[in-house]
């Protein structure tokens, strides 16, 4: 069975995205990790990225976020990078208009 998941940028679906990621993570350990993918992008060094993954160790907070608040990337960033890791399509990417924030 294939399940197709489309979101938009609302902070609700991001939640809601996160909260799938997690529990997906079980199904797919070939996947890339969030900071590989940043690397391969070109947006960090590999410097950059273990800096940020002891900054994750004493805050225990998503790697996205530490990037986030180091001021590397921004929410729309991270969905992109989800969306890559989990092989879906951002609303944008499929065509359709993101619903707006209210």
């Amino acid at each position: 069975m294939e399940i197709a998941c489309y979101f938009s940028l609302s902070d609700i679906i991001l939640i809601r995205f996160v909260d799938f990621a997690v529990s997906y993570r079980q199904y797919d350990s070939n996947r890339k990790k969030f900071g590989e993918i940043l690397l391969d992008m070109g947006m960090i060094s590999a410097n950059d990225l273990d800096a940020a993954l002891s900054r994750q160790r004493l805050s225990k907070k998503p790697l996205g976020q530490v990037f986030e608040e180091l001021g590397v990337i921004c929410d729309v960033d991270i969905l992109g990078i989800l969306a890559k890791q989990f092989n879906l399509k951002t609303v944008e990417e499929i065509g359709l208009t993101p619903v707006p924030k209210l």
